[in-house]
């Protein structure tokens, strides 16, 4: 379990925002490794989208979901 205290102000939920984008401070779903900058889906500098056990693919930095569109190969 996280240490980290979130940004709730109100029905504390899975969507709190524990880390904050190093770009526009908004809340960012995981952290970077190490001294990294932090980033929003918004704000990721280049998406590396990967197979995340449980949850299907999404960009390593961001942790967001590929596009529709997108074309993977498995």
């Amino acid at each position: 379990m996280s240490t980290y205290a979130c940004d709730c102000t109100a029905n504390h939920s899975h969507e709190c925002a524990i880390f904050k984008c190093s770009v526009c401070n908004r809340p960012a779903i995981v952290s970077a490794p190490g001294d990294e900058p932090t980033y929003c889906p918004l704000h990721c500098p280049e998406h590396d989208y990967r197979h995340e056990p449980g949850e299907g693919k999404r960009c390593t930095t961001c942790h967001a979901e590929p596009p529709h569109d997108w074309g993977c190969e498995d």
